[in-house]
């Protein structure tokens, strides 16, 4: 029978010791103890799912008929939810029967292990300290086209919307489908989305969870709508999921070559056609070819639309990280915003300036992109600078939950000492 009290014992240590240090000391200690590395992967291998939420397995607790019945080890219950993740009532059953049996200081303990909320404050050193329990995840990521658009010229790329969504990796295996984000964390909850992949080839498929009818929305709220639904404790998250590749399992993971993304992009083109569907589509090809007039054009009736910009991909193989094998292409704002205050940096900045505290139409803005001699001036004399009007670079406008709003990537250009008054693009 696996010991819960000692497992417990040792997660309570953890997560009451304070200090990153200190924590990865007390994992180190555990080197040799299978069970405690074994509930580590279960709890925190994302690519374990169990199906079941906290709220419906409260629903359960307290009605367990008989104490004796029902899994007496923790393993074999995961071991169960694995093979038996459909988060059915008789699921949520199974494992509040579970709880019940347990010690009352162990009951909430086992339940956040259960639905992978459980937080030691550990999570991103467990695979430092044990390199082969958590399966390692990486998805491509672009660069800004600004700093390549003079580097490129005669190459084929593949232009398309840039959706402001969630980023979702989909692993579609026969009658399983399993959505992450690109943190390697499990999205639960995408039913509609779910029974349509169902009908796809198999395959890793990677696109954009976006809020339905997005066009409905001002551009900066799109990330925050969608972000709302898909973190929610809903069991039915209503989202569409824009697809723009398709690799097979070895490609994804760099185990062999990977095909060119036209090939990749056309056999997902080749599998959503097959069938009609509501949820899941295909981010339209704008334009296919080595012309890069076409850029700016098309960039412009994007923006005009109001969405974010475009994704240049090309026909290149697959690439884990930030690469420059796909770039995103988005409009650059500018505004003179004028300084409120200054922010000590830290690390190779701690004694001169981290960054410039702007006032942005009443909310405070933080901006960097000083040289490190600018950092040592300004820090040395705030005086001269407080209240002096700072020209920056920008993407767009967004807001916060509570109302606030701020700027995406605010970047120093220069000071215009010329002028008194602040000037907004959007």
């Amino acid at each position: 029978m696996t010991n819960i009290v000692s497992i417990y014992a040792i997660a309570q240590k953890i997560k009451n010791t304070p200090g990153k240090k200190a924590k990865e000391a007390l994992l180190q200690k555990q080197v040799d103890n299978d069970d405690f590395k074994k509930f580590l992967k279960f709890v925190y291998d994302p690519s374990l799912v169990y199906g079941l939420q906290e709220k419906k397995i409260k629903k359960f607790l307290g009605q367990s008929e008989s104490k004796e019945l029902g899994f007496n080890n923790i393993f074999l219950l995961f071991e169960y939810l694995i093979e038996n993740n459909s988060g059915t009532d008789k699921n949520a059953m199974k494992v509040a029967h579970f709880i019940d049996k347990q010690e009352e200081e162990h009951k909430q303990f086992v339940l956040e292990a259960i639905t992978k909320t459980l937080k030691l404050g550990v999570e991103k050193t467990i695979s430092k300290v044990f390199p082969d329990i958590i399966e390692q995840f990486e998805v491509m990521r672009g660069k800004s086209y600004s700093d390549y658009k003079n580097k490129i010229k005669g190459r084929l790329f593949v232009l398309a919307e840039k959706k402001n969504g969630i980023r979702c990796i989909t692993e579609k295996k026969g009658d399983s489908v399993l959505f992450k984000t690109r943190q390697n964390k499990i999205i639960s909850g995408l039913n509609g989305i779910h029974a349509e992949m169902l009908a796809l080839d198999d395959g890793i498929y990677d696109g954009e969870l976006v809020i339905k009818e997005s066009w409905k929305y001002k551009l900066r709220d799109v990330l925050q709508q969608t972000m709302k639904i898909v973190n929610s404790d809903d069991e039915d998250k209503i989202v569409d999921y824009w697809i723009f590749d398709l690799l097979t399992p070895d490609e994804f993971h760099v185990t062999v070559a990977s095909r060119n993304y036209f090939e990749r992009r056309d056999s997902a083109v080749l599998s959503l056609n097959k069938h009609e569907l509501n949820h899941v589509k295909m981010i339209p090809e704008l334009y296919r070819g080595k012309d890069l007039d076409v850029v700016d054009k098309l960039l412009d009736e994007v923006v005009e639309e109001g969405k974010e910009g475009l994704m240049m991909n090309f026909d290149l193989p697959f690439k884990t990280g930030k690469t420059n094998n796909i770039l995103k292409i988005k409009k650059k704002y500018s505004s003179d915003l004028k300084v409120i205050g200054f922010e000590e940096g830290k690390g190779k900045n701690k004694g001169k300036l981290g960054a410039l505290i702007l006032d942005y139409k009443g909310f405070p803005l933080g901006c960097s992109g000083m040289t490190d001699e600018e950092r040592v001036e300004i820090w040395n004399n705030q005086a001269k600078y407080l209240g002096v009007v700072v020209e920056i670079t920008h993407e767009q406008e967004s807001t916060n939950d509570k109302g606030g709003v701020s700027l995406e990537y605010p970047s120093f250009e220069m000071w215009r000492f010329d002028k008194d008054e602040v000037s907004y693009a959007h």
